[in-house]
C-alpha cells in the first residue's frame, strides 16, 4: 500500500473525529503525495480542491477555504470556527483583512489576526446565519450614498431637514470618494467614518444654531408687539421727530400721507443697500422703520377712540 493509499484509508476512517484544522492538514499531506500526472489533471485554478471532491467527494469551494487559512498564526481563526462563532466564508475575510493590517503595520500575522478578530468580536450581532452569529456595523450614510447616482430631487414649498441633511451627505460622499481614490479599503473606511462624525456633528451645531436664532427672533418680536400695544404721546412726539414731520396736537389726527412720504424719502437715504452698510445707517433705517409702525399705530388707535 502506497502512502497516498495509507493516508487515504486513514482519512475516511477517522475524519469524524478529527476537527476542521486536523482535517485540513491530513487532506494537504495526501495532496503532497498526489503525483505530478494526476495533479495536471485537474482545474488548474483550484488543483488542491478540484481533487479532494474527485476523490472523498464534497463541495470544491469548502476546501478551497479551509486550505485557505491552513497557514501558520490562524490558530485564533480555527478555535471560534470549531466553537462555531465564526463562518467559514467571514474567517477568510477576517484573515484576509489581517493579512493587509500586518503588511501594512509590520506586525506578525498572529497579533494581525488577534487585533482584526477583537474588532470584529466588539460588533453587534445583525442576524444568525445556521447558528453562527454574524456581526457588521451599521452601514454609513455616506458610504451607502458613495458613488451612487443622485436623482434630482424635487423642489417642495416645505422643506424637510431630513431631505437636505440627505443631500448634504451625497455631496460629501461624492467629494470623499474622489479623494479615497488612491487609499486602501480599510484606510479610506476609517477615514469616511471619521468624515461621517464631524459631518453629523456639523449639521447638529448649525440646527442647534438656527434653532436658538428663531427663538431669538420671536423674542424680539414678542418685545416689539409689547411695545406697540399702548402708544404714549411721549413716543409719537419722538417718532415724529424722528420721521422730520410736524407733531399734531391732540386733538387732531395725524397725516399719513405726511409720514409716509418722510418714511420714504428717509428710508432712500438710510437704506443699506443705497448707501454706506455700517452699524451707524443700520441703526438709523431700523429707527425710521420702528417710528413709522409707531405713527400708524398710534393714528390706528386714534380712529378707535
Amino acid at each position: 500500500m502506497s502512502m497516498l493509499e495509507h493516508l487515504l484509508a486513514d482519512y475516511r476512517r477517522n475524519h469524524d473525529q478529527w476537527s476542521l484544522k486536523e482535517r485540513t492538514e491530513h487532506e494537504a499531506w495526501m495532496w503532497a503525495q498526489v503525483p505530478e500526472d494526476e495533479r495536471q489533471q485537474c482545474d488548474p485554478h483550484h488543483r488542491l480542491g478540484d481533487w479532494l471532491v474527485k476523490t472523498l467527494g464534497g463541495a470544491r469551494n469548502d476546501y478551497n477555504l479551509r486550505h485557505f487559512l491552513n497557514r501558520d498564526g490562524t490558530d485564533a481563526l480555527w478555535r471560534r470556527l470549531e466553537a462555531k462563532e465564526l463562518s467559514l466564508n467571514k474567517a477568510v475575510e477576517l484573515f484576509r483583512e489581517a493579512r493587509k493590517r500586518a503588511d501594512v503595520e509590520g506586525t506578525p500575522i498572529a497579533t494581525a489576526v488577534a487585533i482584526t478578530l477583537d474588532e470584529y468580536e466588539k460588533l453587534p450581532v445583525t442576524r444568525v446565519m445556521d447558528g453562527i452569529p454574524v456581526r457588521a456595523k451599521r452601514p454609513s450614510r455616506l458610504r451607502r450614498n458613495t458613488g451612487a447616482k443622485r436623482k434630482k430631487p424635487r423642489r417642495s414649498k416645505h422643506k424637510d431637514p431630513r431631505v437636505l441633511r440627505t443631500r448634504v451627505r451625497d455631496e460629501v460622499a461624492r467629494y470623499a470618494a474622489e479623494l479615497h481614490a488612491d487609499l486602501d479599503s480599510s484606510t479610506a473606511e476609517q477615514l469616511l467614518g471619521e468624515l461621517e462624525v464631524d459631518v453629523n456633528q456639523m449639521l447638529d451645531d448649525h440646527s442647534a444654531r438656527v434653532g436658538r436664532a428663531k427663538i431669538n427672533a420671536k423674542r424680539r418680536d414678542e418685545q416689539d408687539d409689547a411695545l406697540y400695544k399702548s402708544i404714549s404721546r411721549r413716543r409719537f412726539n419722538e417718532a415724529c421727530r424722528t420721521r422730520n414731520i410736524p407733531i399734531p396736537s391732540p386733538n387732531k389726527p395725524i397725516d399719513l400721507t405726511v409720514a409716509k412720504k418722510a418714511k420714504r424719502n428717509l428710508v432712500r437715504a438710510y437704506h443699506p443697500d443705497l448707501g454706506a452698510d455700517n452699524e451707524s445707517t443700520r441703526a438709523a433705517y431700523d429707527a425710521v422703520i420702528k417710528a413709522y409702525r409707531l405713527i400708524e399705530q398710534y393714528a390706528e388707535e386714534a380712529k378707535a377712540k
